[in-house]
């Protein structure tokens, strides 16, 4: 049998609902009208889901490895929002996906730091990010 590929026997006559449902996937649930001594053929197709479907904060201080604070960093979820640190260098990110996400901060003159953080939906994460010159 292939990848993916499944067979169900001794299914009722009539019409039959089937759930598949696979992590880290929507589940579907597509119908089939099953015959007497036939085969039925149910083809289907998952789509990939986020984690949650919620958002969460981040938030944090980006600083130099010296420890000073850096102000005008560009703080960047991959593929989401991003925020820019304020004269404390601090910042905050609102409506970040939930799940594991990548951050990277860059300032001109800097290194950019990646960093990965998990946001739990309805709740806030710090990271606290040192950039090298």
């Amino acid at each position: 049998m292939l990848p993916g590929s499944y067979t169900l026997t001794a299914v009722p006559t009539g019409n039959r609902t089937v759930t598949i449902d696979a992590n880290g996937y929507d589940s579907v649930s597509p119908s089939t009208l099953v015959s007497d001594g036939a085969t039925s053929t149910l083809n289907a197709s998952l789509t990939p889901s986020p984690v949650g479907g919620g958002t969460g904060t981040l938030k944090g201080t980006v600083t130099s490895i010296s420890g000073d604070k850096l102000s005008g960093v560009q703080v960047q979820v991959s593929s989401g929002p991003s925020a820019t640190t304020n004269k404390g260098g601090k910042y905050s990110i609102q409506n970040v996906p939930e799940g594991p996400q990548s951050v990277t901060a860059s300032l001109s003159g800097y290194i950019d730091s990646t960093d990965t953080v998990t946001i739990t939906a309805g709740s806030t994460a710090t990271l606290n990010i040192s950039l090298s010159p």
